[in-house]
């Protein structure tokens, strides 16, 4: 009778560990990105592809502790307005992204592809409104936070 326990309880335990491990690694589908003009965000898609102008001046740097199967990470979090707009001070659009912006720069024209997500506590925690309210930054009702798997920049006066 223990040992038939100590079976279920083992296998019931692997397969658990078997799931998440399968729920980490597995991608979030094969959804490709849709352009999307800024002003037109947050949209229904779960991925996009927008152009705006990065404030790296409220510039976050999340760390994570890792832990089997994940290693160690850091994550670079800045806000994402029009293209041009170095001005407004209420974010709409987060950026979350294993890539360093450049050094020495406030600002920068970017493209970003990636899923759009509500935020999160382990994307957005307090401490993230807190730090960029002190640099004048203040949270839309609505935020949405662009997990970035492509990122680039682009020249706005180039016609294409």
């Amino acid at each position: 009778m223990q040992r038939a326990l100590f079976i279920g309880t083992s296998v019931v335990l692997v397969l658990g560990a078997l799931a998440l491990f399968a729920y980490a690694l597995w991608p979030r589908g094969q959804t490709e990105a849709v352009e999307v003009v800024f002003e037109d965000l947050p949209v229904d898609h779960p991925a996009v592809r927008v152009k705006g102008t990065a404030h790296f001046r409220g510039l976050i740097t999340q760390h994570s502790r890792g832990g089997l199967p994940w290693h160690p990470e850091v994550m670079y979090v800045y806000a994402l307005f029009p293209v041009g707009d170095t001005e407004s001070r209420e974010v709409r659009i987060l950026v979350r992204t294993p890539n360093p912006p450049p050094k020495r720069v406030d600002f920068g024209f970017v493209e970003v592809e990636g899923w759009l997500d509500p935020p999160r506590s382990h994307t957005v925690p307090l401490s993230t409104e807190q730090f960029m309210a002190r640099g004048g930054y203040f949270f839309h009702p609505d935020l949405r936070v662009i997990e970035a798997w492509a990122l680039g920049g682009f020249d706005p006066t180039r016609q294409d």
